[in-house]
């Protein structure tokens, strides 16, 4: 028998700006116990969300951009299941 992982990681909690700039950003966040794969920074973007960066496998973050717009973060694991922040406003 054949098991699918569909068991959601643990979301990143307590999200929020730590440092910001002209033209850079940091985040930080609590990672949760569980199997996370990676991160991905999402901004809100014309109606969407759209992945800004990815690849991080812990906090803190920095981003060189505009510190303006909605940001989250998704957590990945290894079998693809997402866990979504909270957004926070830069």
């Amino acid at each position: 028998m054949l098991t699918i992982d569909t068991i959601p990681p643990p979301k990143p909690v307590n999200l929020y700006v730590a440092d910001t700039g002209p033209d850079y950003f940091s985040l930080i966040w609590e990672i949760g116990k569980g199997e996370i794969k990676e991160y991905f920074v999402q901004r809100w973007d014309s109606g969407r969300w759209r992945t800004f960066r990815s690849g991080f496998s812990s906090p803190p973050v920095r981003l060189n951009s505009k510190s303006a717009g909605r940001v989250r973060v998704m957590a990945i694991d290894c079998a693809l299941n997402r866990a979504f922040s909270q957004e926070v406003v830069l």
